[in-house]
């Protein structure tokens, strides 16, 4: 059982991107937000943290902590960001934020209602 190409499989009979299509995420489905080129800001950071030195993917976390700060200063909030970038892990960006399970609960109802 190989567990990569059975995820692989269960995309491409969905019609879903095999490839990644978040910057930092497991899930495949396509990124909505056309003002943002995830792909691109990763190369071009890839490339920067190289010439600088560094290990890339040891330092995909400066990427992520840089990223989030350029979303909210675009207007973003720290909700639609989490939608956005669909972590596996939500503790950090809750860290950083300081949200309490009770106004995620409630936040994650807006945003639900004003997706739909």
């Amino acid at each position: 059982y190989n567990s990569k190409r059975h995820t692989k499989l269960l995309y491409y009979t969905k019609g879903k991107d095999t490839r990644r299509t978040y910057l930092f995420q497991k899930s495949k489905v396509k990124f909505k937000d056309n003002k943002i080129d995830i792909i691109n800001i990763s190369k071009q950071f890839k490339e920067l943290l190289v010439k600088s030195g560094f290990k890339y993917r040891k330092s995909l976390h400066i990427c992520r902590n840089i990223f989030i700060a350029s979303l909210k200063a675009k207007g973003y909030n720290s909700f639609e960001i989490k939608e956005l970038m669909k972590y596996s892990s939500t503790s950090e960006i809750d860290n950083v934020y300081g949200l309490s399970s009770a106004s995620k609960i409630q936040a994650y109802k807006d945003i639900k209602n004003s997706l739909n």
